[in-house]
Parts: C-alpha cells; sequence; structure tokens
C-alpha cells in the first residue's frame, strides 16, 4: 500500500540545514498495524506529514497505492486526504464550539455529503466508539479519552484505507490509553492500515511492527508478533521468562 524509496526531507539551507529524513526506505502493507518510534527531532512527525500527503520531501519517492504522490494534482491530493486517509492528533484537533457530532461531520462537508447523511453516519460512528449519548455534547463537556474518541470516529467517517496517529494517547491516563488502543486494535482487525507514532513502547507493542527513527534515519525495525511467538514458544519449552536480553 505504501511504498518510500530513498526519501529525504530538508529544512533550511546552507549552514542551518536540517536533514529531517535521510535517505530512508520502507514498506507498508494492506492491514498493517506499524508504529513509528523516535527520539524528538528524529524525523518522525515529518514522516507523518508526508504520508499524510501534507508535506513534500525533497529527494526521493513515496508510492500510495502504486501512484506517485509527487505527480499528483493538488486536487487529487486533497482528495485523497480526504477519502482515503483518516488523521488522528495528540490534541484532538476538535472545534470547541462545535458538538462532538458536528466536529465529527466536518470531513464529510468536505467531501459533499449531504446533511442527512452526514448526521446518520456520524451519529453511527460515534456509537462504535461508546459515544452514543454523547452526541450533542461539546469538546470542553467531555474526558480526554472521550474526546480522542471523537477524533477516532471523525477519522472515520469517509471510510479511510489508512489511519495516521500521531501520539494517540499521549494525553491520557491509563484507562484511556487502552480503551484507544482497543479501538485502533479493533479497527486494523477490520482492514484498516494504522501508522501510529509513540514515545512509548508499551503503546507501540500493540502493533505489528515498530520502526525506530534516529537523527532522521531508520535505525532498526522489530516484528512485534515475531518476538510474542518466540516468548511463547520459549516459555513452553521450559525456558524461564521468555524475556529477551
Amino acid at each position: 500500500m505504501i511504498k518510500i524509496n530513498n526519501l529525504s526531507k530538508i529544512y533550511g539551507e546552507g549552514e542551518i540545514a536540517v536533514k529531517a529524513l535521510d535517505n530512508i526506505s520502507f514498506e507498508v502493507d494492506e492491514g498493517e498495524f506499524i508504529a513509528i518510534m523516535g527520539p524528538s527531532g528524529s524525523g518522525k512527525s515529518t514522516l507523518m506529514n508526508i504520508l499524510g500527503c501534507l508535506d513534500t520531501p525533497n529527494f526521493g519517492d513515496y508510492f500510495l497505492d502504486e501512484m506517485k504522490v509527487s505527480e499528483l494534482s493538488d486536487k487529487k491530493l486533497a482528495k485523497i486526504r480526504n477519502k482515503k486517509i483518516g488523521f488522528i492528533f495528540q490534541t484532538f484537533n476538535l472545534l470547541p464550539r462545535l458538538s462532538a457530532q458536528k466536529n465529527v461531520e466536518q470531513p464529510m462537508i468536505y467531501k459533499g455529503t449531504t446533511r442527512k447523511e452526514r448526521e446518520k453516519i456520524s451519529k453511527k460512528v460515534l456509537e462504535e466508539v461508546g459515544l452514543g449519548d454523547r452526541i450533542d455534547h461539546k469538546p470542553s463537556e467531555l474526558s480526554g479519552g472521550q474526546r480522542q474518541r471523537v477524533a477516532i470516529a471523525r477519522s472515520l467517517v469517509n471510510d479511510p484505507q489508512i489511519i495516521l496517529a500521531d501520539e494517540p494517547t499521549g494525553n491520557l491516563d491509563s484507562e484511556s490509553e487502552e480503551d484507544i488502543l482497543e479501538i485502533l486494535t479493533g479497527l486494523n482487525n477490520s482492514g484498516i492500515t494504522i501508522i501510529m507514532v509513540t514515545h512509548d513502547k508499551k503503546v507501540a507493542q500493540h502493533a505489528e511492527r515498530i520502526v525506530y527513527f534516529r537523527d532522521g534515519k531508520i535505525i532498526r525495525e522489530e516484528n512485534i508478533k515475531n518476538v510474542q511467538q518466540f516468548e511463547f514458544e520459549l516459555d513452553k519449552a521450559g525456558g524461564g521468562s521468555g524475556e529477551i536480553s
């Protein structure tokens, strides 16, 4: 679904130039759940902006469903952002004066969905994330976990193939964090590809694969399923706790 070839992003020029991404290459298969980890300034957010067609690289290629993104018109990119990709942010990015339902309707307004259909779909997705009784509440009347559920519902209304989640649990307590991760896992099980940025290894382990960034480069990858299977087999064979040093 996603293929990145020798991609670089540079901010500034000359001596003050900063390589946010430095010649990275990787692929994401349809239906994968991938976590992106790395310290601040490692290039995670820059990568997410490029994957979301919100920014462009200086060098290299980005293919989305075999389409070369750099060759697409602004109109086509806007259509991709609205139809193919759902966005979830750490700070929720909800409009404070609008109800949960009206916030969720926003992507459908840009798409041109009728008012009756918007109301039907927004109510349905809010019920699916457990907020059927909060559709008329404004963000200030909701907890952090509930606001993130609204943001998730908003990301789903146009049936995206991909969800880009940038620190989706960063502002949440541990109980709300687990609730949001359970929702994301369920969405992935339904076939949606999820790419999630997180600084928390515990959160990242809900994904199938972790890609580690440092100084704009991919330094290693970790297949969580393989590690979990190895630990299970080690325990089954009587090999102790299954911890890997």
